[in-house]
């Protein structure tokens, strides 16, 4: 509502611009003076009444309406209205997203809609610890849904994951997910992808032309940093002409998964040849599964106090 009212602000002034400059100054610069103070008033108003406010107090009122001790609703009317940030200078966080996500780690708010909805993974994370774009990207520090979510943020690096392509960041701490036969619950999108790489209708492994993670041959790319890169960099090193709907990294790949020619056709022009890879007829769930897998192969950046290492304690008897 304000972006409309600034540029129909804006609009007035172009048109009075036009129409007064001549004929009446006086009163054009009397609509400018109005304009700019109107422009002041608006920026107060947004100052004092963001976006993370408004989910504040409906929050503090659901939670009201849950509690009958009186104490405890005291406490809660006592309770500040304020940016919240997780930090943690190991991992390099700084996040602000449970300004908004109010109920990240408590289960009495399973059912409840976005953004107070509890978040099932806080039975295994210490959000508090650890914070949230580490796993799901965006951008931490914001306090607008969408600079924090930052999918339609052209300039920043790392847009939020949607959905089921969070777990392309649980090998950072999860490393065995990239073992056969390992199960991690709640990553059976990756461990799919995993082993489609192994054993696919065809009978050929992808490391029989890629290398994977510095296992393979060289007879195409290697995949061992795929998902390292940025949409930018992406854009600078792939022909996302042939991608249809949003040219994207998960776009590119999940099409690439289900017709390979038709992605990466090759180009006389500049002299690249069409791609080998054939196609293994892979459904739209397996093309996906395979997505989310490759773009999780990248080097992990997390201490080693916070990667978890079951095999390893499974061995020493832990």
């Amino acid at each position: 509502m304000t972006n409309n009212a600034v540029l129909g602000i804006l609009v007035v002034n172009i048109l009075g611009f036009i129409f007064l400059w001549k004929s009446n100054k006086n009163l054009l610069y009397a609509l400018f003076s109005i304009s700019l103070l109107a422009l002041f008033g608006f920026t107060v108003a947004k100052e004092f009444s963001p976006e993370w406010r408004v989910y504040q107090k409906e929050f503090l009122n659901i939670q009201i309406a849950k509690e009958t001790d009186s104490d405890v609703i005291k406490s809660l009317k006592s309770a500040p209205i304020a940016i919240r940030q997780i930090w943690n200078n190991e991992l390099g966080i700084a996040d602000r997203c449970t300004t908004c996500h109010l109920a990240v780690d408590d289960p009495r708010f399973k059912d409840a809609p976005e953004p107070y909805r509890f978040h099932a993974a806080a039975r295994e994370h210490d959000f508090g610890s650890i914070g949230c774009t580490i796993c799901h990207w965006g951008q931490g520090r914001a306090t607008d849904a969408e600079h924090a979510h930052a999918t339609e943020i052209h300039y920043w690096d790392y847009p939020m994951w949607k959905g089921d392509l969070v777990l392309t960041s649980c090998p950072q701490c999860h490393e065995e997910i990239y073992e056969p036969k390992y199960k991690l619950k709640g990553a059976e999108v990756i461990t799919m992808g995993r082993d489609l790489t192994l054993e696919n209708e065809l009978e050929i492994e992808c490391v029989a032309c890629h290398t994977i993670r510095g296992v393979g041959e060289v007879m195409a790319p290697d995949l061992t940093e795929f998902g390292s890169r940025t949409e930018h960099e992406f854009e600078q090193t792939h022909d996302l002409n042939y991608v249809e709907g949003k040219k994207t990294i998960y776009a590119w790949t999940f099409q690439h998964f289900l017709d390979p020619v038709k992605i990466t056709p090759g180009d006389p022009e500049t002299d690249t040849e069409p791609t080998i890879m054939p196609d293994f007829e892979f459904t739209n769930e397996q093309a996906h599964a395979l997505t989310t897998f490759v773009l999780s192969l990248k080097p992990s950046m997390v201490p080693v106090k916070y990667q978890f290492k079951e095999l390893m304690q499974q061995g020493s008897g832990k």
